[in-house]
Parts: structure tokens; sequence; C-alpha cells
């Protein structure tokens, strides 16, 4: 993830959500595979409770690296937060 993904997760330990999602958003911008950034995207939109575009984030995460265990436990948050 880089420079940009190192920031994001401090920030993200600041709650600073609005650059958490820009710096996950220069991660995936540049490396539109990287699996890691959609998930961590999709974190920072589910604490922001924007469920919808967090399940996408972390179907794209799990597109990318379909064993990427964190992933499946987050979507799998939402739909037992749904019901």
């Amino acid at each position: 993830m880089g420079a940009w993904g190192d920031k994001g997760l401090v920030l993200n330990e600041l709650e600073r959500n609005e650059e958490v999602l820009k710096c996950f958003n220069e991660v995936i911008l540049l490396d539109q595979s990287d699996a890691r950034g959609y998930y961590y995207k999709g974190i920072t939109l589910m604490q922001m409770g924007i469920d919808q575009e967090a399940m996408e984030c972390f179907e794209k995460a799990l597109k990318f690296d379909p064993d990427l265990e964190l992933a499946k436990k987050a979507k799998k948050d939402i739909l037992v937060s749904r019901s």
C-alpha cells in the first residue's frame, strides 16, 4: 500500500475519517487491484455508518484477494448488523 496506506492507517488511529478516505482513495488510484486499500476504505466507511459503500469495498477487496479473511469478517459484520 505504500506511503498513502501508512498515512491512512495513522490517521485512522486518530479517527480522522475524511482524511483516511482520501489516503485510501489514493492507494486505490495508484493500484486498482490493491485489496487491502479497498478493505481499509471499507472499514473507514463502516466506521462512518456508510455500510452500503463499505460492503462494495469489501466485495472489491475479495475480488482481488479471495482469501482476505478480514474483508470476509467485515462483510459478515455488516450483514449481521442489518438483521
